[in-house]
């Protein structure tokens, strides 16, 4: 009997230890990884009301809306005389002369343009504003593998931003850093171009490739947090500032009512600019919907690339240790006949016996409602999602397998 056990324990040891290893190839991918968004919402809004869960400021972030600034432009195309039609894109004059703003005083500490230039769509001021972003230092625009970024010169400057999604899986959930040709994502970009010893590289086979960062194992795709405050510009009747979120490119900005000099309106972009982020995207149409609500890809981006700067894509020792021992506990369980109920120490059993409400509850308890349990302990305390798709898979076929022998004999 004591053999048995010992061997048990050896097996649920083994178990545990591939599982682990296939897990983390399962949280490389960015998508199918099976969070199950309700629960997440939940929790962070339980999370919020018991004040448990941290409010997410963007305090080092200058988030800049250019969806009220448009110009019409020309799309060229196999239209008559090459030109398709029109179409209203970004008002590329503003955005030159925002930029300039900033390249003048260069306080900012990134700038990241989540704008597409589509080579097709052309502007009276391209050329202008291509050169000077040519000129910036940190700076970048996106890349998309159908869109070809509009100059050649612009793509060392250039990066993807998109995410993946499927039919049935519309929703935003993980961010991947790292494409399969090894090209960077916005947020990647710009965390190495800051963090020079962090560089992001892929180890091994194509197509099951294991990342490390700074020479650190890593995880190529996150969990990105949210909370459950808006983002939303100021309140324009009590000019109340304290709640600024995002200012638009025209109204707030350059054409400040408040401030018709135009060195007043150049001295506050560059403040507001000063050592931190600058975000310009289209925060009323370039909408995604996370856990926690539709939000601005602009702010996607911004909690990918704080995700980075805050260490959460390094495999940590205490994760590893944490599922493990659940895994190997799980795995003991199930060869040793063990309901949730049995594994509670007799004392808290004896007194559960005695609320008939609450014994049903727990005798209800499977060990796939303990990983959700435990996975809901892990986003609590670290704001930190391990899939546990594959445990699941592999609790159920082990369990399907040992009842079936446990039939057979």
């Amino acid at each position: 009997m004591i053999k048995n056990k010992y061997s048990t324990l050896i097996l649920s040891t083994i178990l545990s230890c591939v599982l682990i290893v296939l897990g983390y190839f399962v949280n490389n991918l960015p998508i199918f990884t099976g969070e199950n968004l309700d629960q997440y919402f939940l929790i962070q809004k339980t999370s919020e009301f018991l004040r448990l869960s941290p409010k997410y400021e963007h305090n080092d972030a200058f988030f800049i809306n250019v969806s009220y600034d448009k110009e019409l432009v020309n799309v060229n195309g196999a239209g008559p005389d090459g030109v398709l039609g029109n179409t209203s894109i970004t008002d590329r004059n503003k955005l030159y002369e925002l930029l300039k703003i900033l390249k003048e005083d260069s306080g900012y500490k990134y700038i990241v343009l989540d704008i597409m230039f589509d080579p097709n769509e052309i502007s009276s001021a391209d050329s202008s504003l291509f050169s000077l972003i040519q000129s910036m230092n940190n700076v970048v625009i996106i890349r998309d593998d159908n869109i070809p970024v509009p100059s050649t010169t612009l793509m060392d400057k250039s990066a993807l931003a998109d995410y993946f999604a499927t039919i049935t899986a519309t929703n935003f959930v993980r961010y991947q850093f790292l494409d399969k040709n090894e090209s960077r994502y916005i947020p990647l970009k710009v965390y190495e171009d800051l963090y020079g010893d962090v560089e992001f590289e892929a180890h091994g086979f194509k197509f099951i490739p294991f990342y490390t960062s700074g020479g650190k194992l890593c995880y190529n795709s996150c969990f990105i947090a949210f909370d459950s405050e808006h983002f939303s510009t100021y309140n324009k009747v009590s000019k109340d500032y304290s709640s600024i979120d995002y200012y638009n490119l025209g109204s707030d900005l350059l054409n400040y009512p408040f401030m018709p000099q135009e060195s007043a309106r150049k001295e506050r972009i560059t403040t507001l600019a000063k050592d931190k982020y600058v975000f310009v995207g289209n925060f009323n149409e370039d909408i995604h919907d996370t856990y926690m609500g539709p939000r601005p890809g602009s702010l996607i981006l911004y909690r990918a690339l704080k995700t980075l700067e805050e260490q959460k894509h390094i495999v940590k020792i205490w994760q590893i240790l944490y599922w493990f021992i659940i895994f190997a506990g799980v795995f003991w369980a199930i060869f040793e006949d063990k309901e949730f109920s049995n594994l509670l120490p007799r004392r808290i059993s004896e007194k559960l016996a005695n609320h008939k409400l609450i014994s049903f509850i727990v005798a209800s308890l499977s060990y796939v409602t303990i990983l959700f349990v435990f996975s809901s302990i892990e986003y609590i305390l670290v704001h930190k999602i391990y899939s546990i798709v594959l445990p699941l898979y592999a609790f159920m076929l082990t369990k399907f397998i040992h009842d079936y022998k446990q039939f057979k004999s």
